[in-house]
C-alpha cells in the first residue's frame, strides 16, 4: 500500500517503515504493476515523476498541461494521462517519449483506465462522453455521447476486454458492451449514508462485481443481479477482496 500526504511542520508519530519523501505534495500517486516503483503528479502539476520505492527519482515527464488522471498499463512500461487541454497522452517509460493521441475531450478529461492487454485506452471527460482509444495507433476508437459518471476510477475493463464497467450517477453501476458500443447492463445498489461508490472491480470469469464504497465493500452476484456480500469498513478490515 502506497499513501500519499503533505509532510506536518511537527509530528509525535514515528515515520512508518519503508517511506521516503519527496519535495512537491501528492496529489496522485500510482504504483507500478510490478511493485517496482510509483509515479507521482503535485496538484495542478505538469510534471510526473517516477521513483522507485526507495525514494530514487528514476525518470520525469513534462506534459503540456495539468495531469488530472493515470493509469498504468499492465506491464507497467506505459502510463496514461488525461491532461487539462482535454487531451490523452502516452508516456513510453521505456524510450521516454510522450505521445499525443488525435481527438480531443470537449471538457476536462476526468479518469483514465488502460485495457489488461493494454491495446485499449478509456477516458471520460465532463463533456459527459465516454472514449475508447486505440493505445498503440493512437485514435479514438468509439465515441459514447451522454454517459453519467461519477467520481474517481470510474470506468474499468473487463478482463476480457469485452464490456467497461462504470461508476455511474444516481447510485447505479453500468456496464458498456464495446462491440456495439451500446449499454447492456445497469446495476442499482442500496441507497443511504455512506453508500457513495468511489471504485468497482469485476471477476475474471466476470461473475462477481466488487464496489467499494464509504461504509466498506460490496460482493454483488452478477448473474442474480444482487447484492451478495457486505464487508464493512470497520469490522471487516483484515479483509481482502480479489
Amino acid at each position: 500500500m502506497v499513501i500519499g500526504q503533505s509532510a506536518p511542520t511537527q509530528s509525535r508519530r514515528p515515520k512508518p517503515s519503508g517511506s521516503f519523501t519527496v519535495d512537491v505534495q501528492p496529489h496522485l500517486l500510482r504504483c507500478r504493476p510490478d511493485g517496482s516503483g510509483l509515479v507521482i503528479s503535485a496538484a495542478s502539476s505538469r510534471d510526473l515523476r517516477l521513483y522507485d520505492l526507495a525514494g530514487k527519482l528514476l525518470q520525469t515527464q513534462t506534459v503540456p498541461d495539468s495531469v488530472q488522471a493515470i493509469a498504468w498499463d499492465s506491464q507497467g512500461n506505459r502510463l496514461a494521462i488525461a491532461c487539462g487541454d482535454f487531451h490523452v497522452y502516452v508516456w513510453d517509460i521505456v524510450s521516454n517519449q510522450l505521445r499525443a493521441f488525435a481527438g480531443v475531450h470537449q471538457a476536462l478529461p476526468v479518469d483514465i483506465a488502460f485495457s489488461p492487454r493494454g491495446g485499449m485506452i478509456a477516458s471520460y471527460g465532463w463533456d459527459q462522453t465516454l472514449r475508447i482509444w486505440d493505445a498503440f495507433e493512437e485514435r479514438e476508437m468509439l465515441s459514447i455521447p451522454s454517459v453519467y459518471m461519477f467520481g474517481p476510477n470510474v470506468c474499468a475493463f473487463s478482463p476480457h476486454e469485452d464490456s467497461l464497467g462504470y461508476n455511474a450517477a444516481f447510485q447505479a453501476f453500468g456496464c458498456w458492451s464495446l462491440p456495439t458500443g451500446r449499454e447492456c447492463r445497469r446495476f442499482h445498489v442500496s441507497k443511504g449514508p455512506g453508500k457513495r461508490l468511489w471504485e468497482a472491480q469485476t471477476s475474471p470469469d466476470n461473475r462477481w462485481l466488487a464496489l467499494a464504497r464509504l461504509d466498506g465493500v460490496v460482493l454483488c452476484d452478477l448473474e442474480q443481479m444482487a447484492e451478495a456480500i457486505v464487508l464493512d469498513a470497520v469490522t471487516e478490515m483484515g479483509h481482502r477482496c480479489r
